[in-house]
């Protein structure tokens, strides 16, 4: 049924993947104790790796990392490094047959009575003057495409790197520790796909013969969704790659509270400093921190945390409160119908316990409520235009999807 596309609404056949890798590889690594016990350096060490790997596929690559470690003195380190990591193409991106499916993400520019492209510019695309305002809308708002894998991909390839400091100052508040960490990654050669909103609309903006070549439009009106020879081509390519960076924030604080147990509390939070991407090679930069959609795809909230709470009781029980956060967005859209998001906050409480008097081994009893306020994810039609991320008109990798649920579980060991 999948193959032959009998499905409903499943867009088209899915044809089976047939393909095979093979690489063999040589790798080292080298952890080297510079100096040690020395005033203001208690501690200098270097961390060394190195990988070659040789595919089948007639590629070959190299990797490697350069990092270190300082300590100054008791309760203070500061680490660092840099690397070059690749990413060969997997079984799916290099050989999955090429098929029909359905995208819809920002529509044909050049379809409806009013397209958002100029008659020249559709002409490029391959759209008639007697057809220029009259190409039909899809009424579901999805249009054919031809998705697939490439056997021509090149490894995607990146450098990072990253910088930071660890602080644990038990002279002057035990049972502190906090991070803090910088990383800067830069992606070439992504793995991915050309969406094929933007393929037409490079094509009528640059007359890029690549990009027209990949747009087959039906005769007479020049529609992209009545028939199955009409449609965008849009497999797998090494698109033009990311410039990423941020800032982690950790901490963690412990308290003991004498006859009631023991309390500790965590802190993760990361601020994105920068989201770039280019679609294409030599195209348009977009960057995508707060924003979701379009060339953005998948939300990149500017900050995100997670604080949680936890109380060591001596009567074998164990209380967990955790507040989890990710900020707003806007909807990368140039239209006045953009949907934007706001923070949202989720509150997790939890409790286990570990009665002794069963006698068979050690037993947990683990219990709570997720999300209690019952907090609902931002709800629109447009979220379920982002490929892969977007379901249910939300997205339920960013937000929770459910509400407020409970959960119950029992661990048993012998």
């Amino acid at each position: 049924g999948y193959q032959s596309g009998d499905g409903a609404g499943q867009g088209g056949p899915i044809a089976p993947v047939n393909g095979q890798i093979q690489v063999k590889e040589f790798f080292t690594e080298l952890k080297v104790p510079f100096v040690q016990n020395r005033p203001w350096v208690e501690s200098l060490t270097g961390d060394f790796g190195y990988r070659y790997s040789d595919y089948d596929t007639n590629i070959s690559t190299d990797t490697y990392k350069l990092g270190g470690e300082w300590t100054p003195q008791a309760g203070m380190k500061f680490r660092g490094g840099y690397s070059r990591a690749v990413r060969h193409g997997n079984l799916v991106e290099l050989f999955q047959p090429s098929s029909l499916g359905l995208w819809s993400e920002g529509g044909d520019p050049c379809a409806g009575p009013t397209p958002s492209l100029t008659a020249a510019q559709c002409a490029l695309t391959g759209v008639s003057a007697a057809a220029y305002g009259n190409v039909p809308l899809s009424p579901a708002g999805q249009y054919n495409g031809i998705f697939g894998g490439n056997v021509d991909l090149v490894p995607e390839k990146s450098n990072s790197f990253t910088i930071g400091a660890v602080f644990t100052p038990t002279d002057f508040v035990d049972g502190l520790q906090f991070s803090i960490d910088y990383w800067s990654i830069e992606v070439k050669d992504a793995i991915g796909i050309v969406e094929p909103n933007t393929i037409i609309t490079q094509c009528g903006l640059t007359g890029d013969a690549a990009l027209c070549g990949l747009i087959q439009r039906a005769p007479g009106n020049g529609n992209l969704w009545v028939g199955t020879k009409n449609f965008v081509t849009s497999t797998n390519v090494n698109i033009g790659g990311y410039d990423v960076a941020g800032i982690d924030f950790n901490g963690g604080y412990r308290r003991d509270v004498g006859s009631y147990g023991g309390l500790n509390f965590s802190f993760r939070g990361t601020w994105v400093e920068k989201w770039k991407q280019q679609e294409l090679p030599g195209g348009d930069i977009d960057n995508c921190v707060g924003l979701w959609g379009g060339v953005c795809s998948r939300p990149t909230p500017e900050w995100k945390h997670t604080f949680t709470s936890t109380w060591t009781t001596p009567w074998d029980l164990i209380f967990v409160g955790t507040w989890r956060m990710v900020g707003g967005m806007d909807e990368f859209s140039e239209d006045d119908a953009a949907f934007n998001t706001k923070d949202e906050h989720y509150l997790d409480l939890a409790v286990s316990y570990s009665p002794k008097f069963i006698g068979i081994g050690e037993t947990t009893l683990n219990m709570g409520v997720a999300n209690v306020t019952d907090n609902d994810p931002p709800v629109n039609g447009r979220f379920s235009n982002v490929a892969v991320y977007g379901n249910g008109n939300t997205i339920p990798g960013t937000w929770d999807a459910l509400g407020r649920y409970f959960f119950f579980g029992v661990t048993q060991k012998f």
